[in-house]
């Protein structure tokens, strides 16, 4: 493993807390150019390359989905080894949603915000914006854009970024956002350090829980049907019981149907 690492962190997958813990660990890395970016930007600090907050290097992406001011120029990436963050598309959807619910219920349409209610089984039916939240991400629905291409992109698919075109892993490594802290302390022994992240220590911060959001079947079945074959790649399913080892190789590791779902 090469001393310097290019991180690839799609939204909401626990980027900011690995940026944290390497710097606070010692682990140099670098968010890689775009196509539109001279190579020395690269030398420059994140926050000084993001333009209004959105178009942000963090979250730079390999799938061509998005605009050349977003996209990473891959002959950089091959001189580096790039490691990539992937999440449930079930816990993703609920801290899409949570994010910022006021602006998902305008942009999306959504029924008016309503209380959960209890099925009478022991499960939590969704109710008014979060059910119909799901239903229009997973099923094609065309929101209001924001008028950032980095963000539309992501709403059309949450973890493209880490993806070349034709549907191939595009990193050296692949951590699992559920096995987070296990997987940076796996980058650290790599790396020859020999400090350690508490595996307790919390990797998202906010105010809601994936408890709080079920899925009902209705809700499943569209969320399979979108994310199918990114689950059955990763060993992702509604409520899995064991995942594969926290970090894994992405060398060979490809998406069956990769395209837009909107």
């Amino acid at each position: 493993m090469k001393k310097i690492v290019a991180l690839i962190l799609p939204q909401k997958t626990g980027g900011t807390h690995i940026e944290r813990k390497f710097a606070e660990y010692g682990v140099e890395y670098v968010h890689l150019n775009s196509l539109e970016e001279d190579p020395s930007e690269m030398l420059r600090d994140r926050e000084s390359r993001c333009i209004t907050g959105l178009l942000n290097p963090k979250h730079f992406s390999c799938s061509g989905f998005d605009i050349p001011a977003c996209t990473i120029d891959m002959e950089q990436l091959r001189q580096y080894t790039s490691i990539g963050l992937i999440r449930c598309p079930y816990t993703w959807l609920t801290s899409w949603f949570t994010h910022n619910v006021g602006d998902r219920i305008d942009r999306w349409d959504l029924d008016p915000l309503k209380p959960a209610q209890d099925d009478g089984i022991n499960r939590v039916v969704p109710a008014g914006s979060w059910k119909s939240f799901v239903m229009k991400f997973c099923t094609g629905y065309v929101p209001r854009r924001q008028k950032n291409t980095m963000v539309n992109a992501t709403e059309d698919y949450p973890m493209h970024h880490i993806f070349t075109p034709d549907g191939e892993v595009a990193c050296d490594y692949l951590i699992y956002n559920e096995g987070l802290n296990h997987g940076i302390n796996q980058i650290l022994h790599r790396q020859g350090l020999d400090v350690r992240v508490d595996l307790g220590e919390r990797t998202l911060k906010g105010s809601y829980t994936n408890d709080q959001f079920w899925f009902d079947e209705e809700m499943e079945e569209a969320v399979n049907q979108c994310f199918g074959d990114f689950m059955e790649l990763f060993g992702y399913s509604y409520k899995p019981e064991k995942l594969p080892s926290p970090i894994i190789s992405g060398k060979g590791l490809r998406l069956k149907n990769f395209k837009r779902i909107r």
